[in-house]
Order: C-alpha cells, then sequence, then structure tokens
C-alpha cells in the first residue's frame, strides 16, 4: 500500500477520489489511529470553513429597506446629481460667477443635509 498525502486525504473527504483508492484509504482509516486524527482535523477545518462561507453569503452588506426609502435616496440622489451638473454648467453659459457661486452654496447645503439625515438614520 502507498502511503497517503494530505492531497489524497482531502481529495477523499471531498469525495473526488477514485473507488479503489478511496477503498485503501478507508481500510487505513480504520488501522492506523494517527491518520485517523488528521483526517478528523481535516474534517473539523472543512467544516469550519464551509460554516463560515455560508454565514458570509446569508449576511447582507446593504440594507436599504422598504421600497419606499430606496425611492426616497433615489430623489435626493437624483436631486443631489442635478444640482451638482447645474452649478458646474451655469457659469460656462456666461458671466455668472455669482450665481454660480451662490448655487455653489445651495448644492453645498443640500449635500451636507443628504449626508447628515443618511446618517442619523438607523440602518
Amino acid at each position: 500500500m502507498r502511503p497517503i498525502e494530505p492531497a489524497e486525504l482531502s481529495a477523499y473527504l471531498d469525495g473526488e477520489l477514485a473507488p479503489s483508492r478511496a477503498k485503501e484509504i478507508e481500510a487505513r482509516l480504520a488501522s492506523d489511529p494517527a491518520l485517523r486524527a488528521q483526517y478528523e482535523e481535516l474534517r473539523m477545518q472543512d467544516a469550519a470553513w464551509m460554516s463560515a462561507a455560508r454565514s458570509a453569503l446569508s449576511v447582507p452588506r446593504v440594507r436599504l429597506g422598504p421600497v419606499e426609502n430606496r425611492w426616497q435616496f433615489g430623489a435626493r440622489s437624483l436631486l443631489l446629481v442635478g444640482g451638482l451638473l447645474a452649478v458646474r454648467l451655469v457659469p460656462k453659459f456666461g458671466e455668472l460667477v455669482g450665481l454660480g457661486i451662490t448655487l455653489h452654496l445651495i448644492v453645498l447645503a443640500l449635500a451636507l443635509a443628504w449626508v447628515v439625515d443618511s446618517a442619523r438614520r438607523p440602518p
């Protein structure tokens, strides 16, 4: 019987070995306590990794809340982007420097109010 490599033990755990080699490993596991301990350690590590992967997949990364909140968020975002575009385009259409500065201040105030309001809301 040839020696059992750790990669083969892992493949046995995953059910990826040929049936003849799997039977050889089963026989060795039944007779060799050190190999059985190595296999049990590998099995426990595999179970821990699988559990961690399942929990990582099940935790939502972004919580948007009800549909109404999503619409509010979208409307506020659209308003903010529209305001920023207006601020950037108005001074280019003429000598409206004073109006451009005023629009900058208004949009900055709206953006600040939006950020503060978003930060106060529970997730």
